[in-house]
């Protein structure tokens, strides 16, 4: 499936998650209605009509504002890997199995379980903020993005409108000045990118029980050939 078909189903079933977010408001505003209180800030996960899983949170400070985000996962041959979407930009992100074995290793969490640091990141994490660093083929960039525990470094597609996280970096390893930062954040881009930053996903299958069984493609990293959306054939409980 490349990336023009990943987009396609994706929006497909996100158009669902979002009007099954709308009945979740109502029914957090409704039992709320006779309350002084009237903030919420309320995830649950989602099963949707094309056999997809989802983590989704609605939220508001109790006034008019409404906040949500939404979140779809699965197993690949590296691991669990998720998406998310920026409606304003019109861009999918994709987080790789990597970069949440490193968000787990660099925010010193000792999480076990993939689908618990994928968790962990979701719950505090909303809009990336993200910068190019470089020019790696035509239209395709280097990039850096500020999430509220650190950094992200990754690539973006732009005429495919997509984003790919590769790793994570904690704001203790981006010392110096503003220089020798965008230095220190290429090079470790490059060192991933190389394949030299990649033994953790290289082990991935031999901890995730449910890949045993899952007839896979071998995935092209930069391509993202791999089978969207896996979770069809059932992987058993995160």
């Amino acid at each position: 499936m490349n990336l023009e078909e990943i987009r396609k189903e994706f929006l497909k079933d996100y158009e669902i998650v979002m009007r099954k977010a709308g009945y979740v408001v109502k029914d957090q505003q409704k039992t709320r209605k006779h309350s002084r209180n009237k903030e919420f800030d309320f995830t649950y996960d989602y099963y949707s009509k094309y056999k997809n899983y989802w983590i989704c949170n609605v939220s508001s400070s109790g006034k008019n504002d409404i906040s949500d985000k939404h979140l779809v996962y699965y197993y690949n041959k590296t691991g669990l890997v998720a998406l998310t979407y920026d409606r304003v930009k019109d861009i999918l992100h994709y987080h790789t199995a990597h970069f949440f074995n490193r968000y787990n290793e660099r925010m010193k969490l000792g999480l076990i379980k993939p689908y618990d640091i994928m968790r962990h990141y979701f719950d505090r994490t909303n809009n990336i903020m993200y910068h190019h660093l470089g020019e790696i083929d035509a239209g395709i960039h280097k990039i850096f993005g500020v999430a509220p525990n650190g950094m992200v470094l990754g690539t973006h597609h732009i005429r495919l409108k997509f984003l790919k996280f590769n790793t994570f970096l904690t704001e203790d390893l981006l010392l110096g000045d503003q220089h020798e930062r965008k230095d220190f954040l290429i090079k470790s881009l490059d060192k991933y990118l190389s394949g030299a930053d990649k033994t953790d996903e290289l082990k991935m299958e031999k901890i995730i029980p449910q890949l045993k069984d899952l007839q896979l493609k071998n995935p092209k990293p930069d391509k993202l050939e791999d089978d969207f959306f896996l979770l069809k054939k059932k992987t058993g409980s995160p």
